[in-house]
């Protein structure tokens, strides 16, 4: 398997956050993420609860759009970096 094609079948641990305006700036715990081809995944845990994401990255890699679905609640669409 190449390096590359190793890297995207890997689960990255990140250190996250969110700033809703009800509670000021939330850490995300349990934070990981998958990305492949131009395909994100994830999955973590906020002030909310558990949720799963998923989005998609645009062609030059400069913008993410994830779609967070916590668990057991409603799913919200939120755009990052």
């Amino acid at each position: 398997m190449s390096t590359s094609e190793k890297s995207t079948h890997e689960w990255i641990v990140c250190q996250g956050w969110w700033e809703p305006r009800v509670y000021g700036r939330q850490p995300i715990t349990a934070l990981m993420i998958h990305f492949q081809d131009r395909r994100l995944l994830g999955r973590g845990t906020d002030i909310i609860g558990s949720f799963e994401m998923n989005g998609t990255v645009n062609d030059n890699g400069q913008e993410l759009k994830p779609r967070k679905l916590a668990i057991g609640r409603n799913q919200t669409a939120d755009s990052g970096i």
